[in-house]
């Protein structure tokens, strides 16, 4: 995968044969381009034929930049290290990130969030996730201080495996004052009682 990020352009598609994709230290996190998709070329409405998993770096996909689109993937982490599948507004803002019919494993590995966006003062404008399912996560969708704004969360299945775990967390209190216009709506939470849904 790094092999097709490197020869693409911004604003490309790209179509993901069927397997299992590893991103290992030397190929470090995928970086996708602004305005990319990311698809697989089989899409199975049961699960994804197409898996991006990490072995040795913390986080599998790493997202900076604007209009981002992943269609029919699976993020796996694959060993302790990894801690978050796909990590977001990392070092800048970003709008536009779409994720439809995807998987979010964390594979009962330690400690795995799905889609992370807890690490600075920057706001993800416009998520969309869409029938997407999360498992063994410890946070399905983790986002900080500047929220989501105008996100839609629609149709997915978030199964908390412990206690401690959460479908979607707003993890900063404020961050539901930052995070105007986003919907949540019929979404299946399943797993411990005492889990948090959001």
């Amino acid at each position: 995968l790094g092999a097709a990020r490197t020869a693409s352009a911004a604003g490309d598609t790209i179509v993901i044969a069927p397997g299992t994709y590893t991103q290992t230290a030397a190929a470090q996190p995928l970086t996708p381009k602004a305005n990319q998709t990311w698809i697989a070329a089989l899409i199975n409405s049961r699960r994804p034929t197409v898996i991006i998993t990490g072995t040795a770096e913390a986080v599998v996909v790493d997202v900076d930049v604007d209009g981002v689109s992943f269609i029919g993937i699976q993020f796996q982490a694959d060993v302790d290290a990894v801690n978050q599948l796909v990590r977001v507004a990392n070092t800048v803002a970003v709008s536009g990130l779409n994720f439809i019919g995807c998987w979010f494993d964390g594979n009962n590995k330690a400690s795995v969030d799905g889609i992370s966006s807890v690490h600075a003062t920057l706001a993800v404008t416009g998520l969309l996730v869409r029938g997407c399912r999360f498992k063994d996560i410890d946070n399905g969708i983790i986002i900080g201080v500047s929220g989501m704004p105008l996100a839609l969360i629609e149709g997915n299945v978030f199964e908390c495996r412990a206690n401690a775990d959460v479908g979607i967390n707003l993890a900063d209190t404020t961050a539901y004052l930052t995070g105007y216009g986003y919907v949540i709506k019929e979404n299946d939470f399943i797993g411990n009682a005492a889990a948090a849904p959001v």
